[in-house]
C-alpha cells in the first residue's frame, strides 16, 4: 500500500501553509500564518498538524482498503 507521506501543516484559521517562524524557535514560541496573520503557539500548531496528518493518512488507508476489497470481491 502506497501512502502519500508529504503533508503541510495548515493554518487552523485559513488553511494556509506559509508559516513565519521566529528565531530562536521553541515550543512556546508564537508562529504566524504568512497568509492571514493568525498567530498561534508552536506546540499548538504541531498538535493541530498531527491531527490533520492522522486524518490525511486514515482517509488514504480507507480508500486503498476499499479499492483492494472491491478488487477481491468482484
Amino acid at each position: 500500500m502506497k501512502i502519500d507521506d508529504t503533508f503541510s501543516i495548515p493554518c487552523p484559521e485559513c488553511g494556509g501553509t506559509e508559516i513565519e517562524l521566529p528565531d530562536p524557535l521553541d515550543d512556546d514560541s508564537f508562529v504566524k500564518c504568512g497568509q492571514c496573520g493568525f498567530e498561534v503557539v508552536l506546540a499548538d500548531i504541531k498538535e493541530h498538524g498531527l491531527h490533520k496528518a492522522k486524518e490525511h493518512v486514515t482517509k488514504q488507508v480507507k480508500q486503498q482498503l476499499t479499492k483492494e476489497l472491491r478488487k477481491h470481491f468482484k
